[in-house]
């Protein structure tokens, strides 16, 4: 597994906005989009709708 650093979370308005390191952009093409989900254990998981580019 590769680290990519810690997601940073900032309210604007009435949103949550996740802050990425720029890691996410030598990993990904384009900005990456999530499927979100809440466990019973009730944990975030965001997972990845596109698989990684590697150059």
């Amino acid at each position: 597994m590769e680290d990519l650093g810690i997601v940073s979370t900032h309210r604007f308005d009435e949103f949550l906005v996740l802050g990425f390191s720029e890691k996410w952009l030598q990993i990904f093409e384009d900005p990456p989009k999530f499927k979100v989900t809440i466990e019973d254990d009730r944990k975030l998981h965001l997972i990845s709708i596109k698989s990684v580019y590697k150059k």
